[in-house]
């Protein structure tokens, strides 16, 4: 019998308490987290990584990732993750949220997200400008995540609306160019995905 894959909650990232439930971020100077992420994993949250240095591998379901400057990740709740290597450089701005923070304001579903979704590509690397521009924006967020505002988890929520919906054409650009493949290609690409779903489903 295989070992039960342990589920972790956002609120397992930081101690003590987050200072917003919902929603934490790490960045280039935060303290990493304690959590044994070397090991297969679930959790409650989504995830929206950016490599600014460093090299990590990382997989999910069973898809390998090799990680370095300009990889964005894109992660959801609906995958089994692991990261059996990470270098001692890495640096990344992560944000991570839950499908409760973002939909709050009402109308934003995180499930129309392509790239959420548990067959999508969850990590490629951005064009130099592009990376740029998301860079830009994540750190805008972790500056507003640390300091205090009355007004601080809508303008969170807000910001990361717009990191969303900044990332989608990005991914629908990169999904349309690896979308051109042979037949053998496509059936392959097929078959993979239905190995995921059954390993997902099973474990």
């Amino acid at each position: 019998m295989s070992a039960t894959i342990p589920v972790y909650q956002l609120s397992t990232l930081s101690k003590p308490a987050l200072p917003s439930p919902d929603c934490f971020f790490l960045g280039p100077n935060s303290a990493p987290t304690q959590l044994p992420i070397d090991l297969p994993y679930r959790s409650n949250y989504y995830k929206i990584g950016f490599c600014l240095g460093g090299s990590a591998r990382l997989k999910v379901n069973l898809e390998t990732y090799d990680i370095g400057p300009r990889s964005l990740m894109l992660l959801s709740p609906y995958v089994i993750k692991q990261w059996p290597f990470m270098s001692a450089d890495m640096e990344a701005f992560s944000i991570f949220f839950t499908k409760e923070f973002i939909a709050a304001s009402g109308g934003l579903q995180l499930d129309s997200f392509a790239f959420f979704e548990r067959d999508a590509r969850h990590v490629f690397e951005l064009p130099p400008a592009q990376a740029a521009s998301i860079a830009d924006l994540l750190r805008a967020i972790e500056q507003k995540y640390d300091a205090p505002h009355a007004y601080r988890t809508e303008i969170l929520r807000s910001l990361t609306h717009i990191l969303l919906h900044e990332i989608a054409p990005l991914y629908g650009a990169q999904h349309a160019s690896a979308a051109i493949q042979t037949r053998s290609q496509l059936l392959a690409t097929e078959f993979k995905k239905l190995v995921n779903s059954h390993y997902a489903t099973e474990r």
